[in-house]
């Protein structure tokens, strides 16, 4: 009786999954990854990642900063070098690459490397984000932690780490060996801007 139960169970929740929508895009080695057109602003993508918004990019205007964070780290960006001027960036996260396309579109000449361990999510970044490797903008698929002994020292104006394992900053970016490596890479008055989560 028990096995018939389970039999049938397992039939219903079968049935459930077929006529349940996907709501992924893409299903990485990480993710379930989907994006969203902004019914408010046509131009406006969000990223979600795991049904969780994780990012917002207009197509149509790199400028536009929708969430809080991002605008954080615009202003952070103000203090490593004055309005308009180049800098040197390296980005551990890339998310829908919004603050790269930000410093690209209001510094230009400014150099950006990031780092991204999932390549299938910077694939899906590629396809409906229209995120394209070149000058100005190296994209490095693997883990920060590893790609950052790489980088020459004194190398970068500044760092922004916006790397997340579902809602929590990766445990082993948050160590005093990460911060020293973050150290070494930054210029002599170069800032690094973490994205963190907090709840009230």
């Amino acid at each position: 009786r028990t096995k018939a139960v389970l039999a049938v169970l397992g039939l219903a929740g079968a049935g459930l999954t077929t006529i349940a929508p996907n709501p992924c895009d893409v299903e990485t080695a990480y993710h379930c990854a989907s994006v969203e057109t902004d019914p408010g602003r046509p131009s406006g993508r969000t990223l979600l990642l795991n049904s969780a918004q994780h990012s917002y990019v207009d197509l149509a205007d790199p400028t536009h900063l929708e969430y809080a964070y991002t605008q954080w780290i615009g202003a952070a960006a103000d203090v490593a070098a004055p309005a308009g001027q180049r800098l040197d960036a390296l980005h551990l996260g890339g998310g829908g690459f919004t603050v790269p396309r930000y410093l690209t579109a209001t510094r230009p000449g400014t150099d950006n490397a990031v780092f991204e361990i999932d390549g299938g999510l910077v694939e899906l970044d590629r396809r409906e984000l229209g995120v394209r490797p070149g000058p100005g903008l190296r994209i490095e698929a693997g883990d920060a932690r590893v790609l950052l002994d790489a980088e020459p020292a004194d190398s970068r104006d500044l760092v922004v780490g916006d790397a997340f394992g579902h809602l929590v900053v990766p445990w082993h970016l948050a160590t005093r060996e990460m911060a020293a490596g973050i150290n070494r890479v930054l210029r002599p008055g170069g800032i690094y801007v973490q994205n963190v989560i907090d709840y009230p």
